[in-house]
């Protein structure tokens, strides 16, 4: 159950950074189709040869499902993930667009104003799917 919900929530996460990042044809012209286009860097803080897998496949299916995104698959190791990801959000460059955050990191994350409100967003569509 708790892999199906972090998927659920990788798969949300991608596809609302794809969106904020889509902002249309090559040539800079509007994006009035509402297809998702863009590159989403993805930060995975599980294990390798566990959980990650699955991951690297979602990101695989949510690319074939959304031709015009590109999902940037990064490995960080796990304990280097929280002061990695501090470093890479104060400095305001190289962030990741979705990281998988160990549940305990997200509300210190928050407090320093590191991730995206998701007011108005799909990704609260379905609230009573998440903790």
């Amino acid at each position: 159950m708790r892999r199906g919900i972090t998927a659920t929530a990788l798969v949300a996460a991608l596809a609302l950074a794809a969106t904020a990042c889509g902002s249309g044809d090559e040539t800079g012209g509007s994006k009035s189709s509402g297809e998702l286009s863009g590159t989403v860097t993805w930060w995975d803080t599980s294990s390798v040869g566990s959980e990650d897998k699955v991951f690297k496949k979602l990101a695989e299916g949510f690319e074939k499902k959304h031709p015009k995104v590109d999902v940037k698959y990064v490995s960080v190791p796990f304990g280097d993930a929280q002061n990695k990801f501090k470093n890479a959000a104060q400095a305001g460059s190289s962030a990741p667009d979705v990281i998988r955050s160990e549940v305990a990191w997200t509300p210190d994350f928050a407090a320093l104003g590191y991730l995206a409100p998701l007011d108005g967003t799909a990704a609260l569509k379905n609230q009573d799917d998440f903790l």
